[in-house]
């Protein structure tokens, strides 16, 4: 027997109130990046749409629920990108306001094309929707999301509730919501299970991205460069100063270097081991960077999973005895600390004394450098430009 639309409201209602109160009540218990506030609302968003839609059920004459709920759904999906964006570490004002002007363009249709009924406004939170979760995926796919394979199950999650939707419209278009193959597979009912099984993959998928991503961060201190909790400056703020020092030793002639210590497996050790064997690796090891860092120098965060160390060596020498000196101490580090498991740490250095080297030149021969010996130390004057790059 078929399950009518107010007991499939009150099932994908549960569902998604569950999987938002855990995701929400996790937020408020720890000190939370961006990233994870921005998903929290993306979360409350699809509570709001559960809400508002079993009230729908309850009263399909009211044409008000219906708006919110069409206007909270895109909101939902259009948070999920925007907190990839920022996970990636890039600018999320123009899509943060793309996402606003389309719930408010939801909300208008749905008052607009009240004559529909209950698929007022349908057809703008269809394609919205489409939109915003294929920008997702995208997104997942690119930058460091790519590089982090436990957002493999987001960027599928939103691939598929992109792909869900582009086809709904489509059949909502050209067979209209009465047809037999609407509401087969394209109906509240079909689209509530969808939901379900959606927001169960994306809570355990967001949850350890954000776990892993609070393991490698540490909460950011508001200044006008600012560090983390524990004295490490944030990308943007390294970058920063790293840039400047780059240019200043550029006109002067003089070596400029940058040591990368990176702990890629950081994710794994919180899906294997949880978030708590995460969080102390991550500390051991950015506190062993910053103590075994000479005292000219500075540190940074590079992406997930990464820290740098800006220094100005004298020669190559000084350069890889600064590498090594921070690799025994994070090992050190991490050994002093008893955890249960052993991180894989990679160092690698890259020097110039050339004008007109890129930070992005110098750190990313760094990175591609990095090794479990840290002994290699690249000069990238040495290095043809592409493979600088």
């Amino acid at each position: 027997m078929g399950l009518d639309v107010f007991t499939v409201s009150v099932m994908t209602a549960v569902v998604v109130l569950v999987a938002g109160t855990l995701f929400l009540l996790e937020t408020f218990l720890r000190k939370d990046e961006t990233v994870g506030r921005i998903w929290a609302l993306s979360f409350l968003a699809g509570m709001l749409t559960s809400v508002a839609y079993m009230i729908w059920a309850l009263d399909p004459s009211s044409i008000w629920p219906t708006a919110l709920g069409n206007a909270a759904f895109v909101s939902s999906a259009g948070c999920m990108w925007v907190g990839c964006r920022r996970f990636n570490e890039r600018g999320i004002l123009i899509a943060a306001c793309a996402v606003a002007a389309g719930a408010v363009a939801t909300f208008a249709a749905a008052l607009i094309d009240v004559a529909r009924g209950d698929w007022a406004g349908a057809f703008v939170m269809f394609i919205l929707i489409a939109a915003f979760a294929g920008l997702g995926a995208g997104e997942s796919f690119s930058g460091e999301m790519r590089r982090n394979r436990n957002a493999i199950g987001l960027a599928v999650v939103l691939a598929a509730e992109s792909l869900y939707y582009v086809a709904r419209t489509i059949v909502f278009v050209t067979q209209g919501t009465e047809s037999a193959l609407f509401r087969t597979w394209f109906s509240t009912e079909s689209t509530s299970l969808v939901t379900v099984v959606l927001t169960i993959v994306a809570l355990l998928t967001t949850s350890i991205l954000r776990a892993g991503l609070a393991g490698v961060r540490g909460v950011s201190v508001t200044s006008d460069l600012q560090r983390t909790d524990d004295g490490v400056l944030r990308a943007d703020s390294f970058a920063r100063l790293f840039g400047e020092l780059v240019v200043r030793a550029g006109v002067r002639g003089e070596t400029v270097g940058v040591v990368s210590v990176r702990v890629d497996d950081l994710p794994q050790i919180t899906t294997a081991f949880g978030r708590g064997e995460a969080e102390s690796v991550a500390t051991a090891w950015r506190q062993a960077t910053r103590r075994a860092a000479p005292t000219q120098s500075f540190v940074g965060e590079d992406g997930n999973g990464g820290l740098a160390v800006a220094l100005l060596p004298s020669s190559p020498s000084e350069a890889r005895h600064v590498a090594t000196s921070v690799r025994d101490a994070v090992f050190d580090g991490v050994r002093e600390a008893r955890l249960s498991v052993l991180p894989i740490v990679t160092v690698g250095t890259a020097i110039s004394s050339r004008r007109g080297i890129t930070t992005e030149d110098l750190i990313a021969v760094a990175r591609a450098t990095a090794g479990e010996t840290g002994t290699d130390v690249v000069d990238v004057d040495d290095v043809t430009p592409s493979a600088a790059r």
